[in-house]
């Protein structure tokens, strides 16, 4: 007897997680991923993010399926919140200029304050989103050369965490 058939009909179960990757009628192409697959993960998870964020399915490649299957496990999701925790934590507190290698952009990050709040509890919540707001999060961290580093437009660091937090709008599976 399997866990969905198990006395109570109407007992929640837990989403397939190839299915939130590939969406409802795609399939893997690969049932188990090549070597070569996973070294371009390794290597090459700048260009997979940017990929994903743009837009691409992460059943367009097996790197892209093992990319995005990486960033929405939850310990990762967790540690994009904790760095954005502490970007605005120094934002609003200062910070010692030793512990970063690249000061934030201190104004446009407390002009987003309230935007980077929501991208940090959709990350947290234990609930399926769409890794392109992940994928896009994740690549703003790591851009030292961008809007969370770069003085600028602080609407523009806003618009950026406004689209962020839309695609990570819980969704159904």
């Amino acid at each position: 007897m399997d866990a969905g058939s198990r006395g109570n009909s109407t007992s929640v179960r837990e989403p397939d997680p190839e299915r939130l990757l590939l969406g409802a009628g795609e399939r893997s192409r690969t049932a188990r991923p090549r070597l070569r697959d996973r070294i371009a993960v390794r290597c090459g998870g700048a260009r997979l993010d940017a990929a994903l964020a743009g837009g691409e399915a992460p059943s367009a490649s097996p790197a892209l399926a093992l990319r995005a299957r990486a960033l929405l496990d939850p310990g990762h999701r967790r540690a994009l919140a904790r760095s954005l925790n502490a970007i605005l934590h120094d934002a609003r507190h200062g910070s010692d200029p030793r512990r970063r290698a690249v000061p934030i952009a201190r104004a446009e990050v407390l002009a987003a304050e309230e935007e980077i709040e929501v991208v940090v509890r959709r990350l947290l919540a234990p609930v399926a989103v769409d890794v392109r707001g992940v994928a896009r999060v994740g690549s703003l961290i790591c851009d030292g050369a961008g809007p969370l580093y770069a003085r600028g437009d602080a609407g523009e660091l806003r618009r950026i965490f406004e689209r962020a937090a839309d695609e990570l709008e819980p969704r159904q599976a």
